[in-house]
């Protein structure tokens, strides 16, 4: 029998930068990764490292999970 991995606390793990709680935010106002990418003048993959980086640093497989955790550490402000 496998178990399924115990969730991290919410407050564990490292934070967020600053450039990876602005594509949270991006991703919570329902921006696609190109969309992100023209919106910040960035590369669209530099938008998919960060996407990448936030779903590991949030222990998530969703973009949608990655928003809900990370406003539920504090690392973006309040709706």
């Amino acid at each position: 029998m496998r178990l399924a991995p115990k969730p991290r606390p919410l407050r564990d793990g490292p934070a967020l930068t600053p450039r990876e709680r602005e594509i949270v935010r991006l991703i919570g106002d329902g921006l696609s990764n190109k969309a992100i990418a023209h919106t910040l003048h960035i590369e669209l993959a530099t938008v998919k490292n960060h996407v990448h980086n936030i779903l590991d640093k949030l222990s998530v497989d969703k973009r949608t999970e990655a928003v809900a955790v990370a406003r539920a550490r504090g690392e973006l402000d309040p709706v």
